[in-house]
């Protein structure tokens, strides 16, 4: 059985450890998306649809080039 090449295992031994180290923050960064999605799943229905309209909105008005959000001066003045 051949040995593989130093150059091979020190790349397998690399890939491994960052593996170990970042597994703790991979783990954090799935459970804090998981709990933000239970508690958007606890909105009501209406709350979730105005918070995704409003972005939408800004999301096509950036298309467009304007401002994100949009502030309306008072139609009649004092």
């Amino acid at each position: 059985m051949k040995r593989p090449q130093p150059e091979r295992y020190n790349n397998r031994v690399i890939y491994l450890f960052t593996l170990i180290v970042t597994f703790p923050f991979v783990v954090a960064a799935a459970a804090y998306h998981g709990a933000g999605q239970l508690f958007e799943r606890l909105r009501s229905r209406d709350g979730r649809r105005a918070k995704d309209q409003r972005r939408q909105t800004r999301v096509r008005r950036g298309l467009r080039g304007l401002v994100g959000d949009h502030v309306q001066g008072p139609s009649k003045p004092a």
